[in-house]
């Protein structure tokens, strides 16, 4: 059975946890990245902080997450995209019915004998139901 892929981001194998805590608290940093800073919080030098970068690839693994990142942040956009557009169309339709209400009334009015060619139930066909002639 194959092993699930483990994500750069992720824990490594053989990464003690110590290590993996400094490099969440780096990886969550954002843009405001900082080596001293993690040293700062989690109390401990920063030479060991550069160790711990090094062993265990911090500029791979933040490259990878950045470009995960990107990837839901793109994926998100996409899925709000296709909302809005939906919801658009749906709009448009509305108003297209909204707007021929008056024109149905009027169509609905005129008697049939005032109409001996039939021109009105071929006007309402076309505007309200948008049949082809």
């Amino acid at each position: 059975m194959e092993e699930p892929k483990q994500e750069l981001w992720g824990k490594l194998p053989h990464e003690p946890i110590r290590s993996f805590k400094a490099f969440q608290v780096y990886r969550d940093m954002g843009f405001r990245r900082s080596k001293p800073e993690v040293a700062k919080r989690m109390n401990i030098s920063l030479s060991q902080v550069q160790n711990y970068a090094k062993k265990w690839r911090w500029d791979d693994r933040i490259e990878a997450w950045e470009r995960h990142l990107d990837r839901v942040r793109t994926e998100k956009i996409k899925e709000e995209v296709q909302e809005m557009t939906a919801r658009h169309i749906q709009n448009a339709l509305l108003f297209q019915r909204a707007s021929l209400i008056p024109v149905e009334a009027l169509l609905n009015r005129i008697r049939p004998e005032k109409d001996p060619k039939g021109q009105t139930k071929i006007l309402k066909c076309f505007l309200l139901t948008n049949c082809m002639i």
